[in-house]
């Protein structure tokens, strides 16, 4: 087993910089999966209550078809 043992820090302000990025990954995650779920409630209100229940749903599983989505990609 090989273990690597360093006594220099890092460079001043690499962990605020990552914590930045990593803040403004978190958030751009979050309105990806917005738009994903914006978008896959605007399909399917597009589709007749009949195409709805072929797929096995209502028109009142869309909301929630759309929130599940969104906690999934975010």
């Amino acid at each position: 087993m090989f273990a690597l043992q360093s006594n220099r820090s890092v460079p001043m302000g690499a962990i605020t910089t990552y914590q930045v990025i990593d803040l403004f990954d978190r958030g751009l995650a979050v309105v990806r999966a917005w738009i994903a779920a914006r978008h896959t409630r605007a399909c399917l209100e597009s589709l007749s209550d009949a195409q709805l229940a072929d797929v096995g749903l209502k028109r009142g599983d869309i909301d929630a078809i759309a929130a599940r989505l969104a906690r999934h990609h975010a």
